[in-house]
């Protein structure tokens, strides 16, 4: 897992490294506010960065806390705080699901991304790392999404309700209740 980088840079058009080696088993991270915007400095590319994890506030004043080198905390930003959260999801999805290739367990993590509308023009799976769907079974989250993953919601009606919707045996489609209308969570 190798962070973006903080130049605030395209990495598709200034490649930077190690980034952008290519190589099958690195992902490519963003940082990205409390409120899903790209942080202005993070680095971004929709075939470079995989995905965004939280890096900065939204006024990009020190979020992360963490030790450093004299041994005490202190808050940081950036695309290497949003980095540790991916690698971190990585190992726990690998540990849950110990017979996935490291492959799977890349694409899966990806995949789970909670699509996100402002930063789909920066990252090649449209949005933000979402530990909770990563840790879902791998055959629940896959094919569903915004274009390229994550979990799909949609309007309960005659071609989609909870009635209608054929699942693994042991899972139920979850209904929520919204303002405007009922929903259905399709796995």
């Amino acid at each position: 897992v190798v962070a973006a980088g903080n130049d605030g840079k395209n990495l598709d058009l200034s490649p930077v490294y190690p980034a952008c080696y290519g190589l099958s088993n690195i992902v490519v991270v963003g940082a990205c506010d409390s409120s899903d915007y790209k942080a202005s400095y993070s680095n971004y590319g929709n075939a470079k960065v995989q995905l965004f994890a939280p890096g900065a506030d939204t006024a990009e004043t020190t979020t992360i806390w963490t030790t450093d080198w004299s041994g005490t905390y202190s808050g940081q930003t950036g695309t290497s705080m949003a980095a540790p959260q991916v690698a971190g999801a990585i190992a726990l999805v690998w540990a849950k699901y110990p017979t996935l290739t490291y492959s799977q367990v890349i694409a899966h993590v990806c995949k789970s991304a909670d699509y996100v509308a402002q930063l789909a023009a920066y990252a090649k799976y449209d949005g933000r790392l979402n530990v909770a769907t990563a840790l879902l079974s791998p055959s629940v989250v896959a094919g569903f999404g915004k274009g390229k993953g994550g979990v799909q919601f949609f309007r309960a009606s005659a071609q989609v309700n909870p009635s209608r919707v054929v699942l693994p045996t042991g899972l139920n489609p979850l209904t929520i209740s919204s303002p405007s209308a009922q929903s259905v969570l399709a796995f």
